[in-house]
């Protein structure tokens, strides 16, 4: 049976693990959403989420297309009080690993996503920690369940 939220959403996260961005010598620190992290002794993370918006109709027909869009957001975390370059930098890496029109699959799915925007939001500074989201926007037409 297809599972079109859980092929995106797996999608994403195999090519965010498989980027092979390092930091410090060390591969990229994932938060995993819905896993307990922890940040003692860590200086960068990023912690991903798939915000998806409502299914629409791609095609007419009870046979037809369903388009899924969001965004699938990176937070990329980094100790307050330190350059800002290392966020940026993670954050010029994880765009060349999920470029504007790039295609994305995994091989048990026949889902393909494609990607139409990826942008940063402002510097966010929470407690011990600077952010920045790089939110990575997408649609996918996944035939209809």
């Amino acid at each position: 049976m297809a599972s079109s939220f859980n092929d995106i959403s797996r999608i994403f996260i195999a090519t965010l693990a498989n980027t092979g961005i390092q930091f410090n010598g060390e591969d990229l620190e994932i938060a995993d959403e819905n896993f307990n992290f922890k940040t003692d002794g860590i200086i960068l993370y990023v912690a991903p989420f798939l915000l998806t918006a409502p299914v629409v109709q791609a095609s007419l027909g009870p046979s037809g297309c369903d388009r899924h869009t969001g965004i699938f957001q990176i937070n990329i975390f980094q100790r307050k009080g330190k350059a800002l370059t290392e966020l940026y930098t993670i954050a010029d890496a994880l765009n060349a690993a999920f470029p504007s029109g790039a295609e994305l699959s995994v091989n048990d799915s026949d889902i393909n996503v494609r990607i139409t925007n990826v942008s940063v939001t402002p510097l966010q500074i929470e407690k011990k920690w600077a952010m920045i989201p790089l939110n990575i926007e997408y649609f996918a037409d996944t035939a209809r369940l």
